[in-house]
C-alpha cells in the first residue's frame, strides 16, 4: 500500500506542470492508451491519428504507451486515459472503470457495422455479458514449425488432426537428427515462462486450474497430472526440447528448433522480416480424446467511464475500428477481425494460388478461435494464479525437483488456498456466471 500512495504521489506531482489542455488550448484532448510494439504497428496507429485529427481540426489525439502494468496507480491518482486499449487478460481489473458499450453499437449499428466481426472475438471482449471493448487484434495459440529442417531431416510435415503422440514422435525424429550431424538443435521447445503450454496441455486432458464453484484448484486431478507428466517428459524423458536453463532467446526463429508450441500470430510480422528460412503452422496437437482446446485472447479498446469525452472517444473508437483502418492493421501484419477485411486482404492468393507471405495454412487461425474452452484468462485474479502461484512448481518439475503429481497437489493447495484469501462468494467473481 504504501509503494502504491508513493507512486500515486510521483505521477501526480509528475502531471503538476503545464497540462495538455494548457498546452493545446483551444482544442479537445483526447487521451488513447494502446500496446505499443511492433514498428509497423504502431506506423498505423499515428496514420489513424493524424487522419482523425484532420476529420477534427479541434481535436488533439494524444497517444500513450501501454498502461496495463500501471493501471491500478492511474486509476488512484484519476489519470486513467478517455480510451483504455487492452487484452481481454485484463477486463476483470478494468469492468468497473469502463463504460459498457452495447447500447453505443446498437445506436450506431449501420455505421458500426458489427456483425461484420467475428462472433467469438466480440464474446471475448464481454465480462459478464457487458461489451467493454472493441477488438482490433487476437491471438490464439498454434503450433509453428520449421519447414526446412523438416525436409532436410526427411519428416512428415504437422497436419491439423496430429495427437500428442505424433508431436512427440516427430519430434523426437528430428532431434535424433541432428544429434546424429552433431548439431545442437531440438525437434521443439517447450514455453516455460507463461501458461500457454502447460495450461493448455491440462485443458486438452480434460483437467482445470481452477475448479467450476472458483473456490480450488483441481489440479491434483489425474487428467491435470496426465498432463504435466507430458510437459515435464517433452524436457526429462523424450529430451525434444532443451531444459528450461538452456532455452536460447529466438530459438524457432534462429533455428535451433524445428517447432514452437503457441507462440504469437503477432510474431508472424517478424517471422516474415527475419525467418532465413519457410514456416507455417498447424492447430496445436491435440489429446488422444480428441480435445483440441487451446489459449485465446482478444485486444480492444474501452472507454473510461468517467472520461469527460466518451462521446469523442467512441467516435475515434469507430473510426480505429472501421474497415480502412483495419485493412491498414492486416496489410502491417495483424490478423483480422472483421470478416470483410479477412475476405478482401488476408484470403487472398496470387501466383500459384500460394499467399504471397506466409504462413500458407493461415486460414486455421479462426478454426482455432473456435474453441470450446472459456476464456478463462478474463476471470478475476488469474493471471495472478497462474503465474505467482502455479508457475514456480511448473519450473521446479521441469527442473527434476518434483514429480508431476507432486507438481499437480501443490499447485492445487497454493491455488485454493490463494482464492480463500478474497470473498469469492461476491456474485462478480461467480466462475459459472462469466
Amino acid at each position: 500500500m504504501a509503494l502504491l500512495l508513493v507512486a500515486v504521489a510521483v505521477l501526480v506531482g509528475l502531471t503538476r506542470g503545464t497540462s495538455l489542455e494548457e498546452e493545446y488550448a483551444g482544442k479537445r484532448v483526447l487521451r488513447v492508451s494502446f500496446e505499443m510494439n511492433l514498428s509497423e504497428i504502431n506506423e498505423v496507429w499515428n496514420t489513424v491519428k493524424e487522419e482523425f485529427e484532420a476529420l477534427h481540426p479541434d481535436v488533439v489525439v494524444v497517444l500513450i504507451d501501454d498502461i496495463n502494468q500501471k493501471a491500478s496507480i492511474y486509476e488512484a491518482a484519476n489519470k486513467l486515459p478517455d480510451i483504455i486499449s487492452t487484452n481481454t487478460f485484463s477486463l476483470h481489473r478494468y469492468k468497473n472503470v469502463m463504460l459498457p458499450l452495447d447500447d453505443l453499437v446498437a445506436r450506431d449499428r449501420v455505421e458500426h457495422q458489427p456483425d461484420d466481426f467475428y462472433p467469438a472475438i466480440i464474446e471475448s471482449c464481454r465480462f459478464a455479458e457487458d461489451l467493454f471493448l472493441v477488438p482490433y487484434f487476437f491471438n490464439v495459440s498454434l503450433l509453428y514449425y520449421n519447414i526446412d529442417m523438416f525436409a532436410e531431416a526427411g519428416v512428415q510435415l504437422p497436419s491439423n488432426d496430429w495427437t500428442w503422440s505424433d508431436y512427440v514422435q516427430n519430434a523426437r525424429e528430428l532431434t535424433q537428427f541432428y544429434r546424429g550431424r552433431g548439431e545442437d538443435k531440438y525437434g521443439t521447445t517447450i514455453v516455460a515462462g507463461w501458461w500457454v503450454e502447460w495450461l493448455c496441455h491440462v485443458h486438452q486432458a480434460g483437467g482445470q486450474l481452477i475448479g467450476d464453484d472458483w473456490h480450488h484448484s483441481p489440479m491434483d486431478s489425474p487428467q491435470a497430472i496426465e498432463a504435466l507428466q507430458f510437459f515435464s517428459d517433452l524436457v526429462n524423458v523424450h529430451k525434444v526440447s532443451p531444459a528450461t536453463r538452456d532455452i536460447l532467446p529466438y530459438m524457432f526463429v534462429n533455428q535451433h528448433s524445428a517447432m514452437q508450441w503457441g507462440g504469437h500470430t503477432e510474431n508472424w510480422v517478424g517471422l516474415r522480416k527475419n525467418a532465413e528460412f519457410r514456416w507455417d503452422v498447424a492447430l496445436l496437437p491435440g489429446h488422444e480424446s480428441g480435445n483440441r482446446g487451446s489459449e485465446r485472447v482478444a485486444v480492444g479498446m474501452g472507454i473510461n467511464k468517467k472520461s469527460p469525452h466518451r462521446e469523442l472517444a467512441w467516435e475515434f473508437i469507430k473510426y480505429f475500428a472501421n474497415y480502412e483502418s483495419h485493412r491498414k492493421l492486416c496489410v502491417a501484419g495483424y490478423v483480422p477481425v472483421r470478416k470483410s477485411v479477412a475476405a478482401a486482404e488476408f484470403f487472398t492468393k496470387g501466383v500459384e494460388w500460394r499467399y504471397e507471405v506466409d504462413p500458407q495454412n493461415k486460414d486455421i487461425v479462426f478454426d482455432a478461435y473456435e474453441t470450446e474452452l472459456r476464456d478463462l484468462s478474463s476471470l478475476p485474479e488469474f493471471v495472478a494464479l497462474a503465474q505467482r502461484h502455479a508457475l514456480p512448481y511448473v519450473l521446479a518439475m521441469l527442473a527434476g525437483d518434483l514429480t508431476a503429481e507432486q507438481c499437480g497437489k501443490a499447485i492445487a493447495e497454493e491455488v485454493s488456498n490463494a482464492m480463500k484469501m478474497v470473498d469469492r462468494f461476491n456474485p462478480e467473481y461467480d466462475y459459472a456466471g462469466q
